[in-house]
């Protein structure tokens, strides 16, 4: 059995997890150990993960603008497997000349060389569930559940 004090202290270290803020070319890498939804009213839910820093052992929240959110759709990584993601910058769009943050997510293999991906668990949880899971998610953090998976 798992000691509860490491338990305890894990879930309140991913809780009180900083917002990554990179600049253009940072990159985190770290190990996938939460995800959740935000709803902040004035756009659509946003989901975000959390991070454990590889360098600094700390967690990261990571919010998904669509770019990021379509490849943790494809890539579909499990929790607890490693991903590295990189802040492109603010870019613009050929067709439409509208501008966008731009990331680029790559899965990282674990120490045999696998890469883990969990499908099922996208499917379920994941992208692309609209605003009435985002809001049920939210409704859940008043029971103290952050929407995360862990």
């Amino acid at each position: 059995m798992a000691d509860i004090n490491e338990l305890l202290n894990k879930q309140r270290e991913e809780r009180g997890a900083d917002k990554w803020q990179p600049d253009a070319g940072d990159i985190l890498e770290g190990i996938l150990t939460k995800t959740g939804w935000y709803d902040g009213g004035e756009y659509d839910p946003s989901l975000w993960l959390i991070i454990k820093d590889m360098e600094d052992d700390t967690s990261v929240r990571v919010y998904c603008p669509t770019v990021l959110k379509n490849q943790v759709n494809e890539e579909a990584p499990a929790i607890g497997s490693g991903v590295a993601i990189r802040y492109e910058g603010r870019v613009t769009a050929e067709k439409s000349g509208r501008k966008y943050h731009d990331y680029t997510l790559a899965l990282v293999p674990d120490k045999d060389g696998a890469v883990l991906r969990d499908h099922a668990y996208w499917k379920e949880n994941g992208v692309y569930r609209g605003p009435e899971a985002a809001n049920a998610a939210a409704s859940d953090d008043d029971s103290g559940d952050d929407g995360g998976f862990f």
